[in-house]
């Protein structure tokens, strides 16, 4: 394939960026988005065609980026097609609807989780399979901001897949869910979550859009010492071995531009990305469990300073 063809549902806030690296990549992009002013975004940023709605004109692959909401019906016509089909996090937002698509879905088919692609958290997979500072006790994740810009789905669906994402490339698999608990019933509200047990490391996950100031950060916890990525320091990863600590420098193609890399690659006939529909099933049904208290979760910690 020298000049992929693909087509692109949803342009808005998320899809321009996706766009982008799509003509990044080379490819000829098709979009499709019932918006006019989108599309005329969609011209300008280099797509060789905007149309109001999907024609069916074929095309080597597929990006659906529409609203969450909308996920489940915009997959609907290509289910039982044979083009590769790469849809935005999360697959939906009803566990009903994503076991029917595992049901019915005969197309190849992934879910986009630029995290996993993230030189960070490459890294800190790879400090987790080698054994680098002793065997993994547990991973902690915090994604908090202050504003929520979602009108289809609240702020649960929108940040926690990011996390459950970087959970099982750094630890291999998703814990059970032990506990969880929930700031309230906003659209913004979040959650904080402990997924621990069968004898694996556990995953403490603190999510929310309705705190004071923005903040991503992740933390391995080993036996032999800890590693951490925190936003404030975009380009590092601290780690630290028993007395010892050191700045690691990351390096690497911005997240999204490497996950739409594996894409291309992938209706070329390369591997699949990551984001496995058998996941993708999971994650729905993981957040849609956050959406009510379980058990004694963990403490948000709303400290400033936020090492392992």
């Amino acid at each position: 394939m020298t000049t992929p063809r693909v087509g692109l549902l949803g342009c808005g806030r998320w899809g321009r960026n996706i766009l982008r690296d799509l003509v990044a990549c080379g490819c000829q992009v098709v979009v499709a988005d019932p918006f006019p002013a989108a599309r005329q975004d969609a011209v300008a940023l280099g797509a060789i065609a905007a149309l109001p709605a999907w024609d069916g004109r074929a095309v080597d692959g597929l990006v659906i980026a529409t609203p969450t909401a909308t996920h489940a019906l915009a997959l609907e016509p290509f289910l039982a097609g044979a083009t590769p089909v790469f849809v935005e996090k999360p697959l939906c937002a009803d566990p009903g609807h994503a076991r029917r698509i595992v049901r019915e879905a005969r197309c190849p088919l992934a879910v986009m989780e630029k995290w996993r692609y993230h030189p960070a958290i490459v890294r800190l997979a790879a400090i987790a399979r080698g054994a680098e500072l002793g065997a993994v006790i547990g991973l902690r994740t915090r994604r908090l901001q202050g504003a929520h810009a979602h009108g289809d789905v609240d702020a649960l669906w929108t940040l926690a897949p990011h996390d459950l994402a970087i959970a099982r490339e750094v630890l291999g698999a998703v814990p059970p869910l032990a506990a969880s608990s929930r700031e309230g019933g906003a659209a913004g509200a979040g959650v904080t979550a402990l997924f621990a047990g069968d004898g694996r490391p556990w995953f403490a996950l603190e999510v929310s859009a309705q705190r004071s100031r923005a903040e991503r950060a992740v933390a391995l916890v080993c036996a032999g010492g800890s590693a951490w990525f925190h936003d404030a320091h975009p380009d590092a990863l601290r780690i630290r071995a028993g007395d010892e600590e050191r700045v690691e420098a990351l390096a690497g193609e911005p997240p999204l531009l490497a996950e739409i890399r594996a894409f291309v690659a992938w209706i070329a006939g390369g591997p699949a990305p990551k984001g496995a529909l058998a996941e993708a099933v999971e994650t729905v049904e993981l957040i849609a469990a956050l959406h009510e208290p379980r058990g004694h979760a963990p403490t948000a910690d709303r400290s400033r300073s936020w090492p392992a």
